[in-house]
C-alpha cells in the first residue's frame, strides 16, 4: 500500500512538472517541484527498501521522465553526468524506429527503463505493452515528414 502511493505521488508530481516546464513557469519553482520528485524517486536507493521491483521500475522510469523535463527546460540547469546521462543522450538522438526496435525487437522493454523513458518523453511510446501502437505511430511520422 505505502509502494503504491509513493509510485502515484510520484506520478502526480511528474504530471505537474510537465504542466509547469510547458507553461515556462519560472524556474525555481519548476525546479522545486522536480527535488520533490527526486526525493520521492531516491528512496528506491534505500537499503533496505522494501518496494517490489516493479515499484522500483516505475520510480525510475519517473526519476527518467523528470530529467529529460528538466533538460528541455533549461539545459545548462540540469546536466546530468553520469553514466545514465550519457545512455539518455545516446537514446535522445536515436531514430524513433532505432529506438522502437531497440525496446520491442532486442529486449528492452523488460530491462531498459533508460530507453523507455526516453521513448515515453519522446511520445514514441505511451504503453510499453503496445507494440504495434508504437509502430503505427512511427509510420504516419515518417510519412508525414515524407509529404514535408
Amino acid at each position: 500500500m505505502l509502494e503504491q502511493n509513493i509510485v502515484k505521488l510520484a506520478k502526480a508530481r511528474l504530471e505537474a512538472l510537465k504542466i509547469l516546464a510547458q507553461n515556462h513557469i519560472e524556474f525555481l519553482d519548476v525546479y522545486v517541484l522536480y527535488s520533490e520528485i527526486k526525493g520521492l524517486v531516491d528512496l528506491r536507493l534505500m537499503n533496505p527498501n522494501h518496494l517490489s521491483d516493479d515499484a522500483v521500475n516505475e520510480l525510475i522510469l519517473v526519476d527518467n521522465l523528470a530529467s529529460l523535463t528538466m533538460r528541455s527546460v533549461n539545459p545548462e540547469a540540469i546536466k546530468v553526468r553520469t553514466e545514465q546521462g550519457a545512455r539518455l543522450d545516446e537514446y535522445m538522438v536515436m531514430s524513433e524506429r532505432e529506438l522502437a526496435d531497440l525496446i520491442f525487437k532486442h529486449g528492452g522493454r523488460f530491462n531498459n527503463p533508460d530507453a523507455i523513458s526516453v521513448a515515453m518523453h519522446r511520445k514514441i511510446i505511451d504503453d510499453v505493452k503496445n507494440e504495434r501502437a508504437c509502430y503505427e505511430r512511427i509510420e504516419q511520422r515518417e510519412a508525414a515528414s515524407l509529404k514535408e
